[in-house]
């Protein structure tokens, strides 16, 4: 990721620079717009958890990922500020995150904050797998979104263990607090993208509601959306197994 430190965003975000196809697009801007946020409440998890451990090992793991993730959340926002240029604000849902995520650092314990970061760090996980599944088979015009998701996807599958590592070593995280964690973050991540996906296709098809219909018409089923979700449920669940470790995490059913 640091790699993208010299680059700037040059190119016209307005159209549809993923794949040519307009849904795919707004799917990875709304994905691209919350992305600071959780990773922001992340850290804090992390962070908070590290400071009452000694063990060097593990110290320095924890401030790798912090460090990661702190790249990945500027780096972000670089990419935000110019989709902003013509969707013009946030999507909606970003303030409720952030105000969930905020809440949950004021209210939940230590436990139930990792607990949530690291489901948080398994879905995005098996999403990075999903992307680079298909990576030879997305076009993504934009050469800065095309090395940020690359890079990310990358440095999301190698660091996802951290979390869980960090919770299951010193905090309950048997089945049920893993169906409670994955639920948790699952629910309100689907809320936001049912929200703030249309919003920005409707925003990208001149703010008219037949031509956002009509994109939607003709994005469906253009490129490997259907395929991938018939097979990205069972690999977010595998977080809820007996057996689960993030480095155990099985990517091949994605392109079953």
């Amino acid at each position: 990721m640091h790699t993208l430190k010299g680059m700037n965003v040059k190119e016209d975000l307005a159209g549809a620079w993923c794949n040519g196809n307009l849904l795919l697009t707004s799917l990875m801007e709304a994905v691209s717009f919350v992305t600071p946020v959780v990773e922001k409440f992340m850290i804090h998890a992390v962070a908070d958890e590290m400071r009452a451990r000694d063990e060097p090992a593990l110290r320095q793991r924890c401030l790798d990922f912090i460090r990661e993730e702190a790249v990945h959340s500027r780096t972000h926002g670089k990419f935000n500020a110019a989709l902003l240029k013509h969707l013009g604000a946030e999507p909606p849902g970003i303030a409720a995150i952030r105000a969930a995520t905020a809440g949950a650092r004021r209210h939940l314990s230590v436990s139930s904050r990792l607990g949530l970061a690291a489901a948080i760090e398994h879905l995005a996980a098996v999403m990075s797998g999903a992307y680079l599944s298909y990576d030879e088979e997305i076009g993504v015009a934009s050469p800065f979104a095309k090395a940020l998701f690359e890079l990310h996807a990358r440095e999301e599958i190698g660091h996802c263990s951290v979390v869980f590592d960090l919770w299951r070593e010193r905090w309950p995280a048997g089945r049920r607090q893993r169906i409670v964690a994955i639920m948790a973050v699952l629910l309100p991540g689907v809320l936001y993208l049912a929200a703030a996906v249309p919003w920005v296709l409707y925003r990208k098809t001149g703010r008219t509601l037949p031509t956002t219909l009509g994109a939607l018409r003709t994005s469906v089923g253009v490129g490997r959306l259907g395929k991938w979700a018939g097979n990205l449920a069972t690999v977010f669940f595998s977080f809820v197994r007996a057996d689960y470790h993030p480095d155990r995490l099985d990517h091949a059913p994605l392109r079953a």
